[in-house]
């Protein structure tokens, strides 16, 4: 094995780019290595390609791999290298000394029969179709489905509710027309973990939420509402939707909505 494996803090990255790069990390790797990818480790606002991260992305990305400035890194990739040679230069360019590429890179490592492994659960081929996702739009709601919402609760011609996860406070300071506040917190015990359905049931009830009939869900930006369309679920409603941009999107995009109704209004009097 060579010398740079017995380093007490040590990262190893396949820093493949092609078609099927993940996929074929996954199905042989070099020992304890991870993968790092360049379609993401990268200027995304810039329209020119892998053009070099702001330092704050390229932080957070060495935090999210566990890299710290004292560890040694080693870079390889099943090509010819050069995509090894551009991660080392990021790491340099950041200040990041200690990191050297795999002289070779997978095709020599494979060539002189030393040892790979799989990823678990990826220890036979796998196909794409094993990962192809569906977006469930009815698990998912717009800003304008929510403004006819809004409406449709109003009118009373619709049985499906509003709800707010935010505190008190939160919610008499503004909110989502129709929308009924359910704090989130209220659905959870002391240590964290969810009430039990008969508690969240009563809880609800007593909030003026009816899991028997349809639920939005929403907070501030879209994550404390998560924790009630999980406990809803949870509780037995299997019909439940989160409004992603939640009250951050709807304070600012409503006043739209409302200039407009009365930009379009026929005045009553004329002169």
């Amino acid at each position: 094995m060579l010398a740079f494996r017995s380093h007490p803090d040590l990262k190893i990255f396949d820093c493949s780019v092609m078609d099927g790069a993940l996929l074929s990390f996954h199905a042989d790797h070099l020992p304890d290595a991870s993968f790092i990818d360049l379609n993401y480790f990268r200027n995304m606002t810039n329209p020119y390609p892998f053009m070099l991260p702001g330092v704050q992305q390229f932080t957070d990305t060495m935090k999210l791999n566990g890299i710290k400035k004292s560890t040694r890194v080693v870079l390889y990739d099943k090509g010819n290298s050069y995509y090894a040679t551009r991660v080392y230069w990021m790491l340099r360019t950041y200040g990041h000394e200690n990191a050297s590429v795999l002289n070779g890179g997978f095709p020599k490592w494979k060539a002189e029969m030393r040892r790979t492994e799989s990823t678990e659960g990826f220890e036979q081929p796998i196909v794409d179709s094993e990962f192809e996702y569906a977006f469930k739009p009815e698990l998912y709601r717009y800003f304008e489905q929510i403004v006819q919402l809004s409406k449709d609760i109003k009118a009373k011609d619709t049985t499906e509710q509003l709800t707010d996860a935010r505190p008190k406070s939160s919610y008499d300071a503004g909110h989502i027309d129709e929308a009924i506040n359910l704090w989130w917190q209220e659905l959870q015990n002391a240590d964290h973990t969810v009430k039990s359905p008969a508690e969240i049931w009563a809880i609800a009830q007593a909030n003026g939420v009816d899991l028997t009939h349809p639920q939005t869900t929403s907070c501030q930006s879209g994550i404390t509402a998560t924790w009630l369309y999980a406990s809803f679920q949870h509780a037995g409603n299997q019909n439940t939707a989160v409004y992603d941009g939640s009250y951050n999107e709807y304070s600012q995009r409503i006043k739209n909505v409302t200039h407009e109704h009365h930009h379009n209004q026929t005045s009553t009097f004329l002169y």
